[in-house]
């Protein structure tokens, strides 16, 4: 059997690490930690960005790429995508200069790392008679490899593991048998697994190296697995309203994700009836399979994102939210929402921001109704789910957040509606002065008031008294209504 792989002859043959690697073939997503340290990037900051032609957008050298504001190529400065290529780049100049200056120094192999590669050798000859058997010790040898930090042989191994699992996956399981049954036989389970798990250690591994074939594979296992395709990538890209997306994500979970998970709970010995301990003991199996899944997909739309896969991220968190919302998990629902916020707000879709940030306040509602909340302070929320807070975003804050947003646009549908939903929440919203004002600069700009200074005399609002205000909301959103304010005085002048 001629194996098709990927050409891996880019990687470095070995890295440096002062602890043990990442562990790229755990079965449930990797930590925040685990993945800062795999897929961390060591680069100087690229030049400033030229404005090559006409239209003057901001251009990346590096990436040869365009973007259309200050804060979209900012945040493309610190995407694992710019990062990567930085580090490529570095990492060919410096090949170019070893090779100038002679032969590199051999890092020298360990006796694990030499029997793996001897292993390696010995399942390309089972390929041809027994390709579950090669499939086992490619399967031992890619563990050997990583944990002896040889990159390249690791991630040779695991495309050859890879190409075998994929032809014993699709070779057809009728037919007559072999003279001469082979040695090793694998399970169908037993291959979906390993094969998930082989692309997801792939993908982990190139993640550093190569943004576009991590991505494949990180998708491949997610298909292979549970059946999440990316079929809506192309109507998300052209714009698809985030609640359809997450109306069809909602779908998917239960007409195509959820089969891959069932198991079919044991018939009790007594009669035909299944046992209600076997189907509780079943559905705890199933409710901890979409756990695991959540944690994967949540480490997947974290990379996309990261290397401004927008719709692949958007696809990932919709199918994130309908797992924690199935499982009734809404604080992680409106952790993830908030999330997706942050993503469509980078990538300048303000709208879709605000659907997700309204859809965040839902299950931020939902789930102060099952506790005592605290009241209401605004602009307790961070600017991103990523940030360490004490306290978790309320859903009047959400809903100011969205508000703001809602404002900066000019969108006066929808400003109007979640002045009401405010309004509604807080019937003492003149009592504070920050949703005070914010309601009032909502009724302002639906009715296209301009008297500014009457707005700002009556309620004694500027940048500086806002500041230094007693009432002290965070950083992030008093900057947010700072910005506002001045945009919509600047508007009306």
């Amino acid at each position: 059997m001629a194996l098709q792989t990927h050409d891996f002859s880019g990687l470095p043959m070995t890295v440096a690490s002062s602890g043990p690697l990442a562990d790229i073939f755990t079965t449930a997503g990797l930590s925040a930690a685990l993945g800062a340290q795999l897929t961390s990037v060591s680069a100087t900051p690229s030049a400033s960005p030229s404005t090559p032609g006409s239209g003057g957008s901001l251009y990346c050298q590096t990436c040869n790429k365009s973007f259309g504001s200050e804060a979209t190529y900012a945040t493309h400065q610190k995407t694992a995508r710019h990062l990567t290529t930085l580090k490529e780049q570095q990492r060919k100049r410096d090949g170019v200069s070893a090779n100038v200056k002679g032969k590199p120094k051999k890092t020298p192999v360990s006796a694990e790392a030499s029997e793996a590669a001897r292993q390696v050798l010995y399942a390309d000859s089972l390929t041809k008679t027994d390709l579950a058997g090669a499939a086992t010790v490619y399967w031992a040898a890619s563990n050997t490899l990583w944990s002896q930090s040889r990159i390249r042989e690791t991630a040779d191994c695991l495309s050859k593991l890879i190409a075998v699992l994929s032809h014993l996956q699709t070779q057809p399981s009728a037919g007559e048998p072999a003279v001469t049954p082979p040695a090793t036989v694998l399970k169908p389970s037993q291959i979906v697994e390993t094969l998930y798990l082989a692309r997801m250690a792939l993908a982990r591994l190139t993640s550093s190296y190569d943004c576009d074939v991590a991505l494949a594979l990180y998708m491949d296992a997610l298909e292979g697995k549970y059946s999440i395709t990316d079929m809506l990538t192309d109507a998300i890209s052209e714009g698809m309203p985030f609640p359809s997306v997450l109306s069809r994500c909602h779908a998917n979970l239960e007409d195509k994700i959820k089969p891959t998970l069932k198991k079919p709970p044991r018939r009790a010995t007594a009669g035909p009836a299944v046992d209600d301990s076997a189907k509780n003991a079943a559905d705890a199996k199933n409710s901890v399979a979409l756990r695991k899944l959540q944690l994967v997909v949540t480490e997947v739309l974290t990379f996309a994102a990261s290397v401004e896969a927008l719709s692949h991220a958007v696809l990932l968190g919709g199918v994130a939210v309908a797992v924690a919302e199935d499982g009734q998990r809404y604080t992680e629902m409106r952790d993830i929402l908030v999330r997706l916020a942050d993503i469509y707000a980078s990538f300048d879709r303000p709208w879709s921001a605000c659907d997700c940030l309204e859809s965040a306040a839902g299950a931020a509602g939902i789930e102060a109704s099952r506790k005592t909340e605290a009241p209401f302070q605004f602009g307790e929320q961070a600017n991103s789910v990523e940030s360490q807070r004490s306290d978790p975003p309320s859903e009047t804050s959400l809903l100011c957040d969205a508000l703001m947003l809602a404002m900066a646009v000019d969108d006066r549908v929808r400003m109007d509606r979640l002045a009401a939903r405010v309004m509604e929440m807080e019937p003492d919203y003149r009592d504070d002065p920050d949703l005070n004002f914010i309601i009032s600069l909502t009724r302002a700009s639906c009715t296209l008031d301009r008297d500014w200074e009457t707005l700002e005399s009556r309620y004694q609002y500027d940048d500086l008294a806002y500041r230094k205000s007693a009432h002290h909301p965070s950083a992030a959103s008093r900057d947010k209504l700072s910005d506002v304010w001045r945009a919509w005085r600047k508007g009306r002048t």
